[in-house]
């Protein structure tokens, strides 16, 4: 049967239903064909997004995966640098020398720890003895007969007696805080690693005690 179909709507609805009362077979599988084709399309089209949209998620999960894993030893903030309150060193005022009797110790949850006597009269140390521990890189000391004291006020300042050396050790007081910071001391630790995690000691002017 030669089937022809008309630009006008109604004529053409009338020529498919005529068409599937004496094909039912025929049409039927043209209306599947016609569903199967529009559904494999708009899977098409719905699984595209879906991969583009997890690709950056298993770029971050592999990037993750890959990521070394962290040294605790290194992890921890870095010491600020020991440096003497910018007023404080170019006090035009007379500065009260510093006069402390410290001894004390402490460790954190990390392990940390520093351990310190000292002695200060009128400006003029007595005492030094201290240690500090660093978690996984070693420890250092400072002994107060490896310095000579070169000023007393507005800071105390050490120098190392040892040719060549830069390490020193200043204090200070702010308030009710006295500063004790060693500066470029690698040499009294048993490494290098072990000063760049030294943090200055902090002590109450008023007890002596660890802050």
């Amino acid at each position: 049967m030669e089937f022809r179909l008309s630009h006008e709507p109604a004529q053409f609805r009338d020529a498919m239903m005529r068409f599937s009362q004496e094909h039912p077979q025929t049409a039927a599988r043209a209306a599947l064909a016609v569903v199967l084709a529009a559904l494999l399309a708009g899977c098409a089209e719905f699984r595209e997004p879906v991969r583009e949209a997890r690709e950056p998620e298993r770029d971050a999960s592999a990037a993750v995966r890959q990521a070394p894993a962290a040294d605790p030893a290194t992890t921890t903030a870095k010491p600020p640098v020991g440096t003497v309150p910018r007023a404080l060193a170019h006090a035009r005022a007379p500065v009260r020398a510093l006069s402390l009797r410290a001894q004390c110790s402490g460790r954190d949850q990390a392990g940390y720890g520093e351990q310190i006597a000292l002695t200060v009269s009128d400006g003029w140390v007595g005492q030094l003895e201290a240690s500090i521990d660093v978690p996984r890189r070693g420890s250092c000391s400072f002994q107060l007969a490896q310095f000579r004291q070169t000023k007393r006020t507005p800071f105390v300042e050490l120098l190392a007696r040892r040719e060549g050396s830069r390490c020193a050790v200043r204090i200070w007081t702010q308030g009710d805080r006295v500063t004790v910071a060693p500066t470029d001391c690698q040499e009294m630790c048993v490494s290098p690693r072990a000063f760049e995690s030294v943090w200055p000691i902090a002590l109450s002017a008023r007890t002596g005690s660890c802050l």
